[in-house]
């Protein structure tokens, strides 16, 4: 009875002296002898699997077979007496129906995006533009003093109703003179 054991193919990974009693096998090649797994990264959905593995029969010297005097005694050697590969994923069509359900609506709801932020910036400079445009109509041109009208008064029944102004004068604005910084029309 000899105990089996599973390896990665041609002993990859594994002590060099294992690849080295053994005749006939492949050179290691990790992009096609090693377990490679494709994840889409947005959904974390296995799009792509695939596994090897090695069977091989541990053997050790003995007198019954004859063949196997050749062997070391300090340590037994492995035979590879077959392989495993498994391999999964998605179809072809599988894959479109993948990408119609997740790609494509990400796609659009970019699309979305962009377009309502271009909207609202031109709608901003708009805005800002209507702002600069009414500040700058009520603006009082620095030639025309303001007239503020102060009271209305009634000299008399039948008698046309007067109005009072105060037109701001140059002077003293201070906190005395600000009682006389007025006059009247």
């Amino acid at each position: 009875m000899a105990p089996v054991f599973a390896s990665k193919p041609s002993f990859m990974d594994a002590e060099p002296w294992l690849l080295a009693e053994v005749e006939g096998l492949p050179p290691v090649n990790r992009s096609t002898m090693d377990t490679n797994i494709w994840v889409n990264p947005l959904t974390g959905v296995l799009v792509k699997a695939k596994k090897q593995l090695q069977i091989n029969l541990m053997i050790n010297q003995n007198v019954i077979f004859p063949g196997f005097a050749g062997l070391r005694e300090d340590r037994p050697r492995y035979i590879p007496v077959g392989q495993i590969i498994e391999t999964g994923g998605l179809d072809d069509q599988l894959v479109k129906q993948f990408h119609d359900k997740v790609f494509r609506p990400q796609a659009i709801l970019v699309v979305v995006i962009w377009t309502v932020f271009g909207i609202f910036n031109v709608a901003c400079i708009g805005l800002f533009i209507q702002m600069l445009i009414v500040a700058g109509a009520n603006q009082k041109t620095p030639d025309r003093d303001p007239i503020i009208p102060r009271e209305e008064f009634d000299e008399g029944a039948g008698s046309e109703k007067e109005h009072i102004y105060e037109v701001p004068i140059a002077g003293d604005l201070s906190t005395e003179g600000a009682e006389n910084a007025y006059q009247s029309i």
